[in-house]
């Protein structure tokens, strides 16, 4: 299973690139639950988002193992992505390298008084961000599930930011209890809430997981806790002259082809999917942001939300791609070293974030409201599904039923 997900990194990094194919044994033909590689919208060919690549396993009882096989995995073929993948990237590493860092957010707007709160603050794109807006003078709270973690990056963050004022609070996405407890330890400590960043987030977990309410873990921990702790800092929010709620989502939204709207929690036998449920949560990350933005607008409401796809970065998010259970494979080094010239370090993937939060070009007084970004100021219409108001609407009367209501 290692040498198969080997071969899937370095036919990623051939297919993406747009260059050369991935290896034969891997093609399938597109099927419901395929994982589809989606166009990335850092401007990255975009005729890798119809190719449908599916890890087949040794037998029908695991998914795998069916007709659709144009043959059986080999070490050949293997070898025969990693060297392609090398290929190309020694025909164009520096200017593909270039180009996949994005545009950086080069403002430095004063956040001097301005508090902010940052889900999943400790690490990746999440410690970036509030890097940045510690340096650039606001008061940051990373919300957190492991306390160690926590004060590890709290110490980081200081060294990076001197002076500045940051802190730490206990949040587990996956549990509304936890989540309330933060939105009150929050309430005591300040009345005000000017940047809500609701980055944390977990990503195709291979078997199906339950948060401990009963949700499925992805759509539970990326949207529903995200959607209860912004309805419970609302009022700190509504406080702010300028205030920002920040969502970041993923172009992996396209993995949503569909809503199975009975169906949100996949419970159903056979209905969960990996990739299809992450793409359901990125996809309610751009609904909530569309919806909310409309009922701030009909009040006349302060509160710019907007939401964003980083970019394909190296960041933990990405753990379950790889079983560290499985036993080490020396072919694994050429896939992972090609995959991290063809992917973002977690500051060049803040960045768009960095923008949405802080730049005063994207705030109060500006359209900058339910805007999906793919790069600081850089926007794109999302997926034809994503942008369905209606859907939208309707997925926030769901979020309300399973998690309670949203007052703004």
């Amino acid at each position: 299973m290692l040498a198969m997900k080997v071969a899937l990194a370095a036919s990623f990094v051939s297919v993406v690139v747009g260059l050369c194919p991935a290896p034969r044994s891997l093609l399938r033909k597109p099927e419901r639950g395929a994982l589809l590689l989606p166009s990335w919208d850092n401007g990255l060919p975009v005729a890798a988002a119809r190719t449908s690549i599916r890890m087949a396993s040794s037998s029908p009882a695991d998914g795998g193992g069916d007709e659709q096989s144009t043959g059986p995995f080999t070490r050949k073929s293997l070898l025969e992505g990693v060297t392609k993948a090398a290929g190309v990237l020694g025909a164009g590493t520096f200017v593909q390298k270039g180009f996949v860092a994005g545009v950086p957010y080069n403002g430095s707007p004063d956040l001097s008084g301005k508090t902010a709160v940052i889900t999943g603050g400790n690490t990746g794109l999440g410690k970036e961000t509030a890097v940045r807006l510690a340096q650039l003078g606001a008061d940051v709270t990373i919300a957190c599930r492991n306390p160690d973690r926590a004060f590890a990056a709290l110490e980081d963050i200081k060294a990076q930011a001197p002076g500045a004022k940051v802190g730490a609070m206990p949040l587990d996405l996956a549990s509304l209890d936890s989540v309330g407890s933060f939105a009150k330890r929050y309430a005591s400590s300040s009345d005000r809430l000017d940047i809500l960043v609701n980055n944390a987030g977990v990503m195709a977990i291979p078997e199906r997981q339950a948060t401990k309410d009963g949700f499925e873990m992805q759509f539970g921990t990326n949207h529903l806790g995200h959607f209860r702790l912004t309805s419970l800092l609302m009022s700190a929010l509504l406080k702010s002259p300028d205030a920002r709620v920040v969502n970041v989502a993923s172009s992996a939204h396209l993995f949503a082809s569909s809503v199975e709207w009975d169906d949100l929690n996949a419970q159903a036998p056979g209905a969960y999917a990996p990739w299809k449920a992450y793409g359901l949560s990125k996809l309610s990350n751009i609904y909530f942001t569309k919806a909310l933005q409309r009922r701030v607008d009909s009040k006349g409401g302060s509160i710019t939300a907007t939401t964003l796809h980083p970019g394909a970065c190296r960041t933990e998010l990405g753990r379950y791609l790889f079983d560290p259970s499985q036993p080490a494979n020396p072919l694994v080094y050429p896939a992972l070293a090609a995959l991290t010239l063809v992917t973002k370090t977690p500051k060049e993937g803040a960045q768009t974030q960095i923008a949405c939060a802080a730049d005063p070009a994207l705030g109060k007084g500006s359209s900058a409201g339910g805007t999906y970004y793919i790069g600081p100021k850089i926007s794109k219409l999302p997926s034809e599904l994503a942008r369905d108001p209606e859907a939208a609407e309707r997925m926030w009367t769901a979020s309300e039923e399973l998690v309670g209501k949203f007052s703004v």
